[in-house]
């Protein structure tokens, strides 16, 4: 038993890595930031807003398949949707929208602006959002997109 307590186990590791991981997320919360972590690395989770704009020729079956695409990249990739909206086929976005400055501006742009507009917040690591908007860029169907990270400790 003397020779266990003495040495470093990956055991104890894991068990203070955990310990650590409780403390810094009891201490942070106040400021929205979410860590997570493993036995060798803290990983960040940052809130995000995506806002993207569908092609306005897809059925709405169309568009709600493409929009679990999309949801299903995201939590694949370990982020959580927090907050989700479907604001349909527009030809003018809303202008109560939350957001930032610029998704206001990403949506007050008139180019391209007719088509379904859908919103995820979410909280997740940066290769994360790296992933979904590589998928956005692939995607023929999306027009558009804005991702923005959002800033909950002002």
């Amino acid at each position: 038993m003397k020779k266990l307590m003495g040495q470093s186990t990956e055991k104890n590791l894991i068990l203070e890595s955990i310990s650590v991981a409780v403390y810094l997320k009891l201490h942070i919360q106040q400021q929205k930031t979410v860590y997570y972590i493993s036995p060798l690395n803290i990983y960040t989770m940052n809130s995000y807003e995506t806002v993207f704009i569908l092609t306005p020729v897809l059925s709405e079956d169309q568009a709600k398949e493409a929009i679990q695409k999309f949801r299903k990249i995201l939590k694949d990739l370990g982020g959580r949707i927090i907050h989700e909206e479907s604001w349909g086929l527009n030809s003018q976005p809303l202008k109560s929208s939350p957001g930032s400055s610029e998704l206001q501006d990403f949506l007050d742009d008139t180019n391209k602006s007719t088509g379904y507009y859908h919103l995820f917040e979410f909280s997740s690591n940066n290769s994360a959002v790296a992933e979904l908007e590589i998928a956005l860029k692939r995607d023929e169907r999306v027009l558009r997109f804005l991702t923005v990270r959002l800033d909950r400790g002002e």
